[in-house]
């Protein structure tokens, strides 16, 4: 599979959103990515997001551990 496959317009209006310059993405092979300045950008903005359980998923895992 490639990056194409995977890299869709709801990511692209994700990325806009969190104003992360996917350029790298499609202008520098993968192996150099971790050198780059826009992508060290885009990690330290995905880093520092929080993650949010969802009330569903809370309530499957409470019935989960009380079965």
């Amino acid at each position: 599979m490639e990056l194409d496959d995977f890299f869709t317009e709801r990511s692209r209006e994700l990325f806009e959103k969190l104003t992360i310059d996917a350029a790298f993405m499609t202008d520098h092979p993968p192996q150099t990515w971790s050198g780059l300045a826009e992508y060290k950008n885009a990690q330290g903005t995905v880093s520092s997001l929080r993650v949010v359980i969802d009330a569903a998923e809370h309530g499957v895992k409470l019935l989960t551990d009380y079965s």
